[in-house]
């Protein structure tokens, strides 16, 4: 038992310590809080902290309201584990067969830029989408892009949330395409007036 954040009472804490016992490094993991074996109707908690291999990671969890992932009597915890995402050592995924790629979810496929350019430009970006989906990493495909543009194309990509790519029911990392659609402030601004 440890004090409530907000200074009210006493609030019991989770102590988990997580060990790696494979050969790659972990850069995120998903826990799910149940008691007694039944599950939360909350989503798991996704952590993102690199667990070297051979090494642990101890991590603290407190029990909160009913709002919380964790409700109910804190002697009949059980802590699951669940999604393990280890870091790909080349990152060459698309030569492994997925049952199902990344599907966008939500995120800014249109970007509006400060740059006074007449015409609605498109261009393609290469997503690395992780088991969580999100972005691991981004690769711009379109050369012509200012930097100024290429800066507002990294951080909407980024933004981004997926549907991770399936493997034999699993979530695996897989590389993915947006197309984003840039439009001039200037030229959005002109087309809302008219």
């Amino acid at each position: 038992m440890v004090n409530h954040p907000s200074g009210e009472g006493f609030v019991a804490k989770a102590i988990i310590i997580l060990t790696n016992t494979s050969g790659q490094r972990i850069i995120g993991f998903s826990l799910h809080f149940t008691n007694n074996g039944k599950e939360q109707p909350y989503e798991p908690i996704p952590v993102f902290s690199q667990i070297e291999p051979f090494g642990s990671l101890t991590y603290e969890k407190l029990q909160e309201d009913d709002l919380s992932y964790w409700v109910g009597d804190p002697e009949k915890l059980i802590v699951k584990l669940g999604i393990v995402e280890v870091e790909e050592q080349d990152e060459k995924t698309d030569s492994k067969h997925v049952d199902r790629k990344p599907i966008l979810i939500a995120g800014p496929p249109t970007i509006i830029t400060d740059v006074d350019n007449p015409d609605t430009k498109y261009g393609t970006v290469k997503v690395l989408v992780s088991v969580f989906g999100l972005a691991k990493k981004v690769i711009i495909e379109e050369a012509d892009f200012s930097d100024k543009v290429r800066e507002q194309v990294l951080q909407a990509a980024y933004k981004c949330r997926f549907r991770p790519a399936i493997r034999d029911g699993q979530p695996v990392a897989y590389w993915g395409d947006v197309t984003m659609k840039m439009i001039s402030r200037h030229r959005l601004s002109t087309f809302i007036a008219s």
